[in-house]
């Protein structure tokens, strides 16, 4: 046959030709059923153990290839247990007393912030990484205070320690006045700034908060962490809590994780990582503390952060380490902050959040916990939130005299000069202790602060033996529950009045 242009049609050759194929492989393919038929069966049985094994060998390499940095960690886990199994930490409470605030010659003095301030920048040897909200340690920035005197020698010495060490800064953007300081470290220098500075603009990722942690972390040794602003007022006129170590590598190594995750925010254009690298991971929290000694007591700490997208692998957020402390307690619960208000404030629309407030009512009621606020009140206090503290005030009076109760501690100006500082005067501490836990942070204690807002707290748990026994002196959380007593007994606290003030 040919086709119409006159070529051999060729495709009836073709099928012939595929049909005879067909046929002798179909029929050699019969002859090798019926030939090697005992063959597979004699080989099932053995085939199924190897290839059990075989499939068991692959999941370990999978599994192995897909865990790295699991194993990794777990093994860099055991490493940093054992680092802080070994230290005995230097560990002091930090405070800001504001001139002309006075108490009985009895009371214990803690290390001011000046002093452990100073003391970081003059132990730094290789680098200092520190957080601000603003800055503002010379009062010639704003106005004129002899009282300013102590700011002004941290901004001279972090001056000096610019030109010879490592300095990264991490603040919140703000306006200019806020970031004058900064700006003026970052361009001196005769080569380069005597600090790298990096601003945090938390508007671009949750549409409102700040940066608002507090810390520093010097050679990986030693660390503050604690209310106090880059100000000279919180070092003279504003009243402040901290926590500071020395000789600490276990702990300040994983605070510096978080100051990294900061830097690492603060590059331009950065945006928020679905899951944080290895690199940022901790290995402690509220299930696995680090434990080591502080002062010579056993003790279990771990950091916590906010808000929880800035929470690495294993990291607590700040929201949940501060719930976990209220909700261990088992005898009291004492919390002295300057802002308490169960809403979200700041973002907008405003909404009620009652994370912290639920917590504290539900201590009393269902555990029978005695819960003691000491709220402050100052020049800029929020009339919204007198009416929070009386609601929970008239929860815990239902529940029986003392189970709840709340004192506003105000500071006042002794002076014409003192009451025309701005923003100053008030009880600016951050903090929870109970029976046996203290928690220091940087947050408020309103919804926007573990939402949106950058913040950082420590928790240090310790036996409750060596709280109350011969040990008190050397105790972290024995310290907290004095100097709450302290101030909860003074002449500067006293109770509500019926006029939610």
């Amino acid at each position: 046959m040919y086709t119409r242009d006159g070529r051999p049609d060729l495709t009836n050759l073709e099928m012939d030709l595929f049909d005879v194929r067909m046929k002798h492989s179909t029929e050699r393919l019969a002859d090798n059923e019926k030939t090697s038929g005992w063959h597979r069966n004699i080989l099932k049985p053995a085939c199924l153990p190897i290839t059990i094994i075989i499939i068991f060998i692959a999941m370990v390499i999978m599994f192995s290839l897909l865990n790295e940095d699991y194993v990794e960690g777990f093994a860099t886990w055991k490493e940093e247990q054992q680092l802080c199994l070994q230290q005995d930490c230097r560990a002091h409470l930090v405070e800001s007393i504001p001139e002309g605030m006075t108490y009985p010659a009895t009371e214990k003095r803690h290390l001011s912030t000046y002093e452990v301030w100073l003391e970081l920048l003059q132990s730094t040897q290789v680098s200092l990484h520190a957080t601000a909200f603003y800055w503002t340690l010379r009062a010639k920035d704003m106005l004129t205070d002899d009282s300013d005197a102590q700011g002004t020698e941290i901004y001279n010495t972090l001056e000096r320690v610019g030109r010879e060490r490592q300095v990264l800064l991490v603040q919140n953007l703000g306006t200019e006045s806020t970031m004058q300081e900064s700006a003026l470290l970052q361009r001196q220098g005769f080569f380069q700034g005597l600090a790298d500075v990096r601003s945090m603009n938390h508007t671009v990722w949750f549409g409102s908060g700040v940066m608002h942690t507090k810390m520093w972390i010097v050679d990986d040794a030693h660390l503050y962490i604690g209310s106090a602003n880059m100000d000279w007022r919180a070092l003279t006129q504003v009243k402040e809590m901290g926590f500071a170590l020395f000789n600490c590598t276990c702990l300040a190594r994983d605070l510096d994780k978080i100051f990294q995750v900061y830097w690492h925010m603060g590059y331009p254009g950065t945006s928020l990582p679905k899951v944080w690298p290895p690199k940022y991971t901790t290995f402690f929290n509220f299930s696995n503390p680090a434990r080591l000694q502080l002062n010579g007591v056993p003790s279990e700490v771990y950091f916590s952060s906010s808000p929880k997208q800035f929470c690495s692998r294993n990291r607590q957020s700040d929201i949940s380490a501060l719930l976990e402390v209220i909700n261990s307690a088992k005898r009291f619960v004492n919390v002295a902050v300057m802002d308490y208000m169960p809403v979200v404030y700041y973002a907008k629309p405003s909404r009620y959040w009652g994370d912290i407030d639920d917590a504290l009512r539900a201590a009393a009621y269902d555990r029978k916990v005695s819960v003691k606020l000491l709220i402050s009140k100052w020049n800029h206090t929020k009339l919204m939130m007198y009416g929070f503290l009386h609601s929970l005030s008239a929860f815990g009076a239902s529940l029986g005299p003392d189970m709840v109760q709340i004192k506003l501690f105000t500071i006042p100006s002794y002076t014409e000069r003192q009451s025309k500082i701005p923003f100053s005067r008030v009880n600016h501490n951050k903090y929870v202790v109970t029976e046996n836990t203290a928690y220091i942070g940087t947050s408020n204690f309103v919804g926007d602060y573990f939402l949106t807002t950058a913040g950082a707290a420590v928790v240090i748990r310790q036996p409750m033996e060596l709280i109350h026994g011969n040990r008190t002196q050397e105790s972290i959380v024995a310290q907290l529950q004095d100097v709450f007593q302290r101030d909860w007994n003074s002449s500067y606290a006293s109770y509500m009045n019926t006029n939610f003030q």
